[in-house]
Order: structure tokens, then sequence, then C-alpha cells
């Protein structure tokens, strides 16, 4: 199974240590932006994510309950 990451989750390149931002999920093809805004990887949905690891965002951090009003 492919674990494909969602809509804005964070990924750092393992080779450069560059962080890109899952923008857009088509189809087949997932588009990832460089933070920086230089690049961007279109990879597909089945494509191998291995090279990247997740980054937790600092909004993130927080529990659900921390969250509510």
């Amino acid at each position: 199974m492919v674990n494909v990451p969602e809509k804005g989750q964070v990924l750092k390149y393992r080779q450069t240590g560059e962080l890109f931002e899952v923008r857009k999920i088509v189809d087949e093809f997932v588009i990832l932006h460089s933070r920086q805004g230089i690049s961007q990887i279109v990879t597909g949905i089945r494509g191998s994510f291995n090279s990247f690891e997740k980054i937790l965002e600092k909004n993130s951090l927080a529990s659900p309950l921390e969250k509510l009003p």
C-alpha cells in the first residue's frame, strides 16, 4: 500500500534537505512546490515517497483539544 501525502502536507527531500509542500493532487499525480518557490516536483500518486520525510508544522503540534474554541 502506498502512503500518499495529503494536500498541505510538508515533506523534506532527504537528499537535499529542501522542504516541499503538497499543493495539489490531481487524478494520478501529486504536485509538490518548494517552500522557497524555486522548484516543483510532479510525481505519480503511486510513486515512491521514500525519498521524503514528513515534517510536522508548528500549528499541527497542538492536540485536537487545544484547537477547540
